[in-house]
């Protein structure tokens, strides 16, 4: 998502359509339905949307039966985020 936005309703659109996203689920986000609805929402903004579940497996095995076309779940555990910039 865009950055130092605090929500995707509020600002952000002029941001949208690069061909991926991606959405950290901990926290809030760490729950099935959350996880679902926010990477749902998400497809305004990009083609693609990764959920990363950092080695949460149950929480893979959930949204793995609960997402749709365009959202992809990967369970790898992440050592390091880095906020990259479209140029």
């Amino acid at each position: 998502m865009t950055p130092g936005y605090h929500c995707m309703f509020c600002f952000g659109y002029e941001k949208r359509g690069p061909a991926a996203a991606a959405a950290l689920a901990e926290g809030p986000l760490g729950d099935i339905m959350y996880a679902t609805i926010f990477a749902s929402n998400a497809k305004n903004f990009a083609d693609l949307i990764k959920i990363y579940t950092t080695g949460n497996a149950t929480l893979e095995a959930g949204l793995s039966t609960e997402i749709s076309k365009g959202i992809e779940v990967d369970n790898q555990k992440l050592k390091r985020i880095v906020q990259t910039h479209n140029q």
